[in-house]
């Protein structure tokens, strides 16, 4: 669906002339700037191969269904030994599902949603 408003947008754009071709790139310019000074949040979660799934890893989830999206890139691991550490996830304004260790048999997940560089539950 998304592709499919793009493709209009671009036939609507190739219309325009030299001067609301300016106006929009100043537009789209701004937009740009914005998101990437958005204020980004750093989390630590925990691992531990003999506590739960032994795994930790943060995702992207849609609001409304809270299904996953996509899953954030780890920016560090610090191993504790072998079999536990703790990895770093670097995030910006959205909604996300954690998961880290827990107790022995369940991991501790959390729905959470980032604004302004604050953690806001959801």
């Amino acid at each position: 669906m998304k592709n499919n408003a793009l493709e209009v947008m671009i036939k609507e754009v190739k219309q325009l002339d030299l001067d609301e071709l300016m106006e929009i790139k100043e537009v789209v310019d701004s937009l740009v700037d914005s998101l990437k000074e958005q204020e980004e949040i750093v989390i630590k979660l925990e691992y531990n191969q003999y506590k739960g799934s032994g795994k930790c890893w943060v995702a992207r989830v849609d609001s409304t269904t809270k299904k996953i999206l996509s899953f954030v890139d780890v920016e560090s691991n610090e191993r504790n030994g072998n079999t536990n550490g703790f990895k770093t996830f670097i995030l910006k304004d959205g909604y996300y599902l954690s998961s880290e260790t827990g107790t022995k048999s369940t991991d501790f997940r959390e729905y959470f949603r980032v604004k302004d560089g604050q953690i806001i539950d959801f």
